[in-house]
Parts: structure tokens; C-alpha cells; sequence
């Protein structure tokens, strides 16, 4: 009996341990239905985390990754996890509990973000059409608290504008062809020098790569 207590003992500590790892999670209930998400460094995906439990039969909210539903999911990145719901009625309503960290809910209707905050909700509203309907498309977790636009230590940093468009030329010369963004981008112009015009959504920036420091001494 005291072999067994003590085993018990063993894997309660070992289990305390491993949660004590996570460094962000939330839950996302709608209906009678919700999902868990979880981040930790030691994680690398849910079917190894302990933590993964697969959606069987009926479902109205559930996390896509690896080409399943999930009602549980660890990563070590939550960075635009995939929530698919399926509306009951036009108006929808996410209640948001058990919170650990900064997580933001974005929604993709209108590139929105808002923090994930326990007692919290998020109400919205679909087309008629799309009651009943799984959809894939409109929500995502993400650790981004909103749109970033910057240039710093040579490094330009964009993030929260994806489906913009950027380009980086210096002169005639490109530096970094058109491109489509994602939600977080960053680009790395340290082996440039000199002016350099960011063309960002149809609009100019001028930005200076490593400008010449003059050196003021007392």
C-alpha cells in the first residue's frame, strides 16, 4: 500500500511540474461546447502534450490544426491557432475563462483584436446563411495585442496587417520584392545603408539603415 501511495505521490508532483510550465492558456466556451488552449516552451503539438483531446461526433467550436478538430490543444506557439465555430442563431456570444497570460481573440471579419480576459465575452453577429454552418475562416488566437509598425535597430517589424502589401527599395535597387503579408512579419535590412523608401499599403516611408553616428564628446 505504501509502494502505491508513494507512486501516486510521484506522478501528482510530476504532474504539478509540467503544468507549472504553461505560460498561456484560455478557455473558449460557446454553448455547451469549449475549447482549451494551451502554450509552453516544452510543448511541440497536441499529440504529444498530454494535454490533446480529439472532438468526436457533433461539435459548435473546436480548434483546427493537423487537419483535426481539437477541444484541447498545446503548442509551444499560439500564434494564429484556427477556432472553428458553427452558429446556432445569428448572434453568437464566446464567454472566456480560465486565463493565464496575454492572449488576444482576433477576428478576421475586421481585423480586430481583443484580449482574452476570464468572465469576459466576445458577441458578434453572422450572415443568416452561415447559422448551422461550420466556420473556419473568421477567428484565430493570437499574442499580438495589436497592429505593429515599426524600424528599429535596422530591423523592420510589421505585424497585425495581413493581406497588405510591402516593399523595400533602395534607389532603382530592391531590397525586398512586393509581397503579401502575413500577421507577423519581420525583415532584417542590417546589410543595408542609406536611405531606403518602404512602400506600405500603397503608401511611402523613408527609413535610414545604419545611419552614420557622429560621435559628441564633452
Amino acid at each position: 500500500m505504501k509502494k502505491i501511495l508513494i507512486s501516486m505521490m510521484l506522478v501528482a508532483g510530476i504532474a504539478t511540474a509540467y503544468a507549472a510550465d504553461v505560460t498561456t492558456r484560455a478557455k473558449i466556451t460557446l454553448g455547451s461546447s469549449a475549447i482549451t488552449v494551451r502554450e509552453s516552451a516544452d510543448l511541440s503539438d497536441a499529440e504529444d502534450s498530454g494535454y490533446d483531446a480529439v472532438v468526436y461526433g457533433s461539435t459548435n467550436i473546436a480548434v483546427i490544426a493537423n487537419s483535426k478538430k481539437w477541444a484541447e490543444w498545446g503548442t509551444n506557439d499560439l500564434e494564429g491557432v484556427v477556432i472553428e465555430f458553427t452558429p446556432a442563431a445569428e448572434n453568437v456570444s464566446f464567454a472566456f475563462s480560465n486565463v493565464k497570460g496575454d492572449l488576444y481573440l482576433l477576428d478576421k471579419q475586421d481585423n480586430s483584436r481583443t484580449k482574452i480576459v476570464a468572465g469576459a465575452t466576445y458577441d458578434f453577429t453572422v450572415e443568416a446563411s452561415q447559422v448551422g454552418v461550420a466556420q473556419a475562416n473568421r477567428f484565430a488566437i493570437s499574442k499580438i495585442a495589436g497592429p505593429e509598425f515599426c524600424f528599429n535597430y535596422n530591423k523592420l517589424t510589421v505585424k497585425g496587417y495581413a493581406g497588405k502589401t510591402l516593399k523595400v527599395m533602395k534607389g532603382a535597387d530592391v531590397v525586398v520584392a512586393e509581397k503579401t503579408l502575413s500577421d507577423n512579419e519581420e525583415f532584417d535590412l542590417s546589410a543595408q545603408s542609406g536611405r531606403l523608401v518602404v512602400t506600405f499599403d500603397g503608401k511611402e516611408y523613408q527609413i535610414d539603415a545604419n545611419p552614420a553616428v557622429t560621435e559628441v564628446k564633452p
